[in-house]
């Protein structure tokens, strides 16, 4: 069943990581959070804990941008109780100057209306092209 209250909470994720506000982040998340990325890029793997999610995975994935740049579209959301599904396109400019251009699908699980969990698809090829290579 579809669960709004979830839905804003994430809705208010997207908008603070469009903005760059690790505070407002920080709050949404609970303190056990984990974010996990498949692949073989170097930002890849799993992040347990508010502060490695935080200080880890976000600050080294957003340093790979040009300040400012990345600007994130939500286009679809879905929840199911404590799950909410999003699709969001990416764009910005590489430290590296060059061009970036994504599509992802991220899986939110929420407890106690806080972001408990974080689950991250999306052409991890292009990210290495284009923010690595």
């Amino acid at each position: 069943m579809s669960n709004p209250d979830n839905e804003m909470v994430v809705r208010q994720f997207v908008d603070a990581l469009n903005d760059g506000d690790l505070t407002t982040i920080a709050d949404i998340l609970a303190d056990e959070a984990s974010w996990h990325l498949h692949g073989t890029l170097p930002v890849a793997g799993h992040y347990e804990g508010r502060d490695a999610v935080l200080n880890d995975f976000l600050s080294q994935g957003l340093g790979l941008y040009e300040p400012g740049s990345l600007k994130i579209e939500l286009t679809s959301i879905v929840s199911d109780g404590p799950t909410v599904a999003i699709e969001w396109h990416a764009t910005g400019r590489s430290a590296r100057g060059n061009l970036y251009d994504n599509e992802y699908a991220l899986f939110f699980h929420l407890t106690d209306g806080k972001i408990a969990a974080i689950r991250e698809y999306c052409d991890t090829l292009h990210v290495n092209d284009a923010l690595y290579g």
